[in-house]
């Protein structure tokens, strides 16, 4: 099976760090861990570009906040194309324990 996480930001930048770290030491690994930035200008564009390397990645960044239902159009179009079992979708601010 694989898995995948599709996370919706705006301007929470303190909050997608941790939601991230949390999603990356899951005991179960996600596949793919696909970002959607609507249009954050608190520095989150900048700070993903540590990630545009790894492979488990997608960044997208929007030209216009979409709002959270239309991020995760966008997030679940791109989860479509990596051909995931199972997509988990959140917000920002959601904290998942490791398991």
């Amino acid at each position: 099976m694989k898995y995948g996480v599709v996370i919706v930001t705006y301007n929470r930048l303190e909050l997608l760090k941790e939601c991230i770290e949390n999603c990356i030491r899951q005991t179960t690994q996600f596949a793919k861990i696909i970002i959607i930035n609507n249009c954050s200008t608190d520095g989150t564009e900048a700070y993903l570009q540590q990630y545009k390397s790894d492979a488990r990645f997608v960044i997208s960044n929007q030209a216009e906040n979409l709002g959270g239902a239309g991020g995760f159009r966008v997030g679940l179009e791109l989860a479509g194309k990596e051909e995931l079992d199972w997509v988990l979708i959140i917000d920002d601010d959601a904290m998942i324990a490791e398991d």
